[in-house]
């Protein structure tokens, strides 16, 4: 329970910096409405917790990144059509491109964060 917790309060942070970055992308004003922070952070909360896949050690990472980038996408897609009314195929096609930016930024920053980290414990290791 502890370890849903982490992760889901780790998620929300990082799907609240990616719902402020696609406002400020819009080019309309900034608002965020309680039922979009809301929508979001369940969102980010879920796509949190399917990081918990990659716990398993029987399946390579070729196989389980697939996996969790369909599940976020399929998330994402459900929060989109919840917060807009007439969010159709067109929309998903257009919509798709600037999930998965989102999402291999997301974890570019989170390889890069866990490399920094390995290098500090191997530095202090060595004293």
């Amino acid at each position: 329970m502890g370890e849903l917790f982490r992760r889901g309060t780790k998620a929300i942070g990082v799907g609240s910096v990616c719902l402020i970055i696609s406002k400020l992308i819009e080019h309309a004003p900034a608002v965020i409405t309680w039922r979009e922070f809301a929508a979001f952070s369940l969102m980010s909360c879920l796509i949190g917790w399917y990081t918990l896949i990659f716990e398993v050690e029987s399946l390579t990472y070729y196989v389980l990144f697939p996996i969790h980038l369909l599940l976020s996408f399929v998330t994402s897609s459900l929060v989109q059509s919840y917060l807009i009314a007439d969010f159709k195929l067109s929309k998903w096609l257009s919509f798709f491109p600037g999930f998965l930016i989102i999402y291999l930024l997301v974890w570019l920053f989170i390889i890069i964060r866990r490399k920094l980290v390995v290098e500090v414990i191997n530095q202090n290791l060595r004293r």
